[in-house]
């Protein structure tokens, strides 16, 4: 009796944060916090998300991240913002990928002439790919391919992206990997 109720209130305390994730992103997706701005050294926001997503558990062995940002480029936003599209994309990419694999992420300053001067900021993995197929679904609320997934991270990646005057790219190929680019407006 007191192993199925030690076994029980395991499942009702992992169903409990589950819930809790799912009602997190929601909130965020639905309600995104504006928040202050300010300028931002994108290479330490982009440090500081790493050093915690290594110590926390979707980061598994064999997985390594390489970090090509200029220490210059600065990016003006909402800092937990712009850390929350970070920590989405890192997720997405760990769960792409069963064993070994690589993360980049890379920054840089362009200028186009049609949206002038922006900071163009990738992130790119070496998993299994999006089919075709589902790329043009990614970015709608609810939509997942994977066990468990809340179908949010993406959904909510592109309203803050949107929220801060920018946009997302995605290109993938099935077995190659996947390439999020993000252009913000470099004010």
């Amino acid at each position: 009796v007191e192993g199925t109720q030690e076994r029980l209130m395991g499942i009702v305390l992992k169903e409990s944060e589950r819930l809790d994730a799912l009602i997190t992103d929601f909130l965020l997706f639905a309600f995104p916090h504006a928040g202050e701005t300010e300028s931002i050294p994108l290479r330490d926001m982009v440090e500081e998300t790493l050093e915690l997503f290594r110590k926390g558990p979707h980061f598994q062995e064999g997985l390594t991240v390489d970090v090509r940002v200029d220490p210059s480029v600065r990016i003006d936003g909402n800092r937990r913002q712009l850390q929350q599209i970070l920590w989405n994309l890192l997720l997405n990419a760990a769960q792409s990928m069963s064993e070994a694999g690589e993360i980049r992420v890379e920054a840089e300053r362009t200028r186009s002439r049609a949206r002038g001067p922006s900071v163009s900021w990738r992130v790119q993995d070496t998993g299994r790919g999006i089919a075709t197929e589902n790329l043009t679904r990614i970015f709608d609320p609810f939509y997942t391919s994977r066990q468990g997934g809340t179908g949010l991270g993406l959904a909510i990646v592109h309203r803050i992206v949107e929220n801060h005057g920018g946009r997302i790219h995605v290109r993938s190929r099935l077995g190659k990997g996947t390439v999020f680019e993000i252009e913000l407006p470099d004010r």
